[in-house]
């Protein structure tokens, strides 16, 4: 005898939805042909933005978001996701498994980071001043140069109203959010991928300089550290 159990009790739907990406031998994304209207036409990043909102930025928010993309892409190897990704690779992580991994160091990173896009918003909003997590340590000349180049370029996306201010000069990151939060990018969720994005292709090029198996060449006391015998 047959019994009825939990899938033939409940109105499951019958079929997945597409929301996104209409499959076909030339999928589309929010209706766009990949091989007709966007390979060779739209610029990759104005895709993502596309992905991510359904529709095509206008020529200035294409600006804006490629200048953010920019600011976030660079973490260095002493930066924990990339650090983690070199070591995976340093240790024999498989070619499968290394973007997973940088994924993941990613994912965290940019979760631990909403606490700086949010107080940045809230600077933003006039509800605080410039977040003391957004200013530059050690700022120089070329920090300087780079923000006055940002502040003039947000003046003409933005309007005065949504220019970034020529001081206090801030860290890549924080920038970045201001540029992605002057664009309407609000939710955490996007604001994680879109950083994730952004960090992945350089994040695993470092990785990949990393010879496995050369555990002599990565520093053995990081951080400096002593055994101690308790007695």
């Amino acid at each position: 005898m047959r019994h009825a159990g939990l899938f033939d009790a409940l109105p499951f739907a019958s079929r997945l939805t597409a929301a996104v990406i209409q499959p076909g031998p030339l999928p589309r994304i929010f209706g766009l042909s990949v091989g007709l209207d966007l390979a060779g036409q739209v610029p990759f990043h104005a895709q993502v933005w596309l992905s991510l909102t359904g529709e095509l930025p206008t020529p200035d928010e294409a600006e804006a978001f490629s200048w953010a993309l920019s600011l976030l892409s660079a973490l260095h190897i002493g930066r924990c996701p990339t650090h983690a990704a070199g070591l995976a690779r340093l240790a024999g992580a498989s070619d499968a498994m290394l973007p997973a991994i940088a994924a993941v160091g990613l994912g965290q990173w940019g979760e631990a980071e909403q606490a700086l896009f949010t107080a940045v918003g809230d600077w933003m909003a006039g509800r605080s001043g410039p977040p003391a997590a957004a200013i530059e340590p050690a700022p120089d000349a070329e920090v300087e140069a780079s923000q006055e180049r940002l502040s003039a370029a947000t003046l003409r996306w933005f309007g005065p109203a949504g220019a970034l201010p020529a001081r206090p000069l801030l860290r890549p990151e924080a920038a970045a959010a201001w540029l992605l939060l002057g664009l309407g990018i609000q939710d955490a969720a996007r604001l994680q991928i879109i950083a994730l994005w952004a960090r992945l292709p350089a994040t695993l090029a470092e990785a990949l300089c990393q010879r496995p198996g050369a555990v002599l060449q990565h520093p053995g006391r990081l951080p400096d550290y002593v055994y101690v015998e308790d007695r």
